[in-house]
């Protein structure tokens, strides 16, 4: 589907208060948002699901989503938050194959899709914009291989300090609202042994429960079961 200039205008200046275009001119804003198309999601819903087609780069305008991959059994590990002023999709976008993870909305989003071919020629003609690309996709690569190195390295109790020490910062006192079942998905454990876990590092005060809360009360504790 093809816009009128009024709406490509809109999809450029969307994308000047994204990192990753900086390097781009209005010219080739301009030119990189000629085929694109936008859309706005509700929470719950998919932008787009494992194995699907991977035809254009994402660009979130407004929201949050969660990055996630699911077993056959429905198990879910959560990789990763994405949110407004952010991109999905990278390495289908250089490949061309399918979609690796599902996204899913958490917070009602906005969705800006740029096609494949556009980028992909903007990437060779500007190494600047180019190399910001890759520089995402080497990002999202380290992010894996410490969610893998952490799976195999480290039990359930370190993963869910390390994990909380990260949501909360670098201050000492700090409340991370989520669900018991949700932090099970982020450190690939199920709720019963979150539950565990955190009960055990309530009794050490190092934390304090409540619902849908945690309240990092010991984060240097914390930080050393982590081995942070």
């Amino acid at each position: 589907m093809r816009f009128n200039m009024s709406d490509a205008a809109k999809h450029a200046e969307a994308l000047r208060g994204v990192a990753t275009f900086d390097a781009l001119s209005d010219e080739e804003l301009t030119r990189i948002v000629s085929g694109a198309r936008s859309r706005r999601y509700q929470r719950r819903q998919l932008v787009f699901g494992c194995g699907d087609h991977g035809d254009s780069l994402v660009v979130l305008t407004a929201g949050r989503v969660k990055v996630s991959v699911r077993s056959a059994d429905g198990g879910e590990l959560v990789l990763t938050w994405v949110g407004a002023g952010e991109t999905l999709g990278e390495l289908s976008l250089l490949d061309g194959g399918r979609r690796s993870a599902d996204v899913e909305v958490m917070e009602d989003v906005g969705v800006i899709f740029l096609e494949r071919a556009a980028v992909v020629a903007m990437m060779h003609e500007n190494p600047g914009f180019a190399e910001t690309t890759w520089r995402s996709v080497a990002e999202s690569m380290r992010r894996l291989t410490e969610v893998a190195a952490d799976l195999v390295f480290l039990d359930v109790p370190r993963r869910i300090a390390k994990w909380l020490v990260e949501q909360s910062g670098s201050v000492g006192a700090a409340d991370v609202v989520i669900s018991q079942e949700e932090i099970g998905a982020h450190v690939g454990a199920t709720r019963q042994s979150v539950n565990l876990a955190l009960r055990g590092f309530e009794r050490r005060g190092w934390v304090k429960l409540g619902n849908r809360r945690v309240t990092l009360a010991d984060r240097a504790s914390l930080v050393r079961l982590a081995g942070e």
